[in-house]
């Protein structure tokens, strides 16, 4: 997929499945690149990513040709710079709770207004050989923005949080949201409503909306309340089942052992 079809797939609100990506191996992020998603989210906010284990990172997802989101560590401009600089496709930012956050996002992530510092010679550069020009066009038209909305006093400002310009778009975290609701599980009645508040209201204003999900048929039930793109699972979680699944299909009669031996 090129990479300058991300933030119009978002535009037209088409499906996507992106998968969250936690361990800085640049060889784990070439096997993944050779994957059919349809993206994936570097996740430095909640794994050991440094600067330089995501500029390594971005390099090889962007070869490859696989769109990249990078969830930062924080939605701080310096954040947000270096992972746009290393050629990163667009920014998944944590805890957008206010119609300020939401706004402060947006001058972080684009040019032209005075918030994101011009750097000519970085990869979405091309290390310089494109033009000034070329560059600010190319960044601003190809950087993606999508806010993640898991807090609960977010939900007293979700229009106004909705409704700022910039944001391509908006993304629940359903785990975080849970925790804060009080709960223990993302398919809790509480959690399931208010994330159904959520999608309702983005749905009325024609803002694109995605969510983490924990499995297919919770994805399908979210899909037919209009819900186009999901992020799931990880590399560990993907590690850990394929090894269970291994590990079942040699049972060799040492169930409760917790090993194949």
């Amino acid at each position: 997929m090129p990479h300058s079809s991300l933030k119009s797939r978002f535009s037209a609100q088409q499906s996507l499945l992106g998968l969250f990506y936690k361990t800085p191996s640049p060889m784990i992020a070439e096997v993944l690149a050779q994957t059919p998603l349809d993206l994936i989210v570097l996740d430095a906010e909640h794994a050991p990513f440094d600067p330089l284990s995501t500029d390594q990172c971005i390099a090889i997802f962007r070869l490859a040709g696989m769109p990249v989101l990078v969830r930062p560590p924080a939605s701080r401009p310096e954040y947000i710079q270096y992972a746009l600089d290393s050629g990163a496709d667009g920014i998944l930012a944590p805890h957008i709770d206010s119609p300020d956050k939401a706004r402060q996002l947006v001058q972080a992530c684009y040019y032209g207004n005075g918030h994101r510092g011009f750097a000519g010679t970085t990869r979405a550069a091309d290390f310089g050989r494109k033009s000034m020009q070329a560059h600010l066009d190319t960044s601003n038209n190809r950087t993606t923005v999508v806010a993640m909305l898991e807090d609960v006093h977010a939900l007293d400002h979700i229009e106004e949080i909705l409704a700022v310009d910039g944001i391509d778009a908006f993304f629940i975290g359903r785990a975080d949201l849970a925790a804060a609701l009080g709960e223990t599980s993302v398919l809790s009645e509480r959690a399931m409503d208010v994330c159904g508040q959520i999608v309702a209201t983005a749905k009325r204003l024609n803002k694109c909306i995605g969510m983490f999900t924990p499995g297919v048929d919770d994805a399908n039930y979210w899909k037919a309340k209009g819900v186009p793109f999901f992020f799931t699972s990880s590399d560990h979680a993907l590690l850990l089942q394929g090894a269970a699944n291994l590990a079942e299909s040699f049972d060799m009669g040492n169930k409760g052992s917790g090993k194949a031996r």
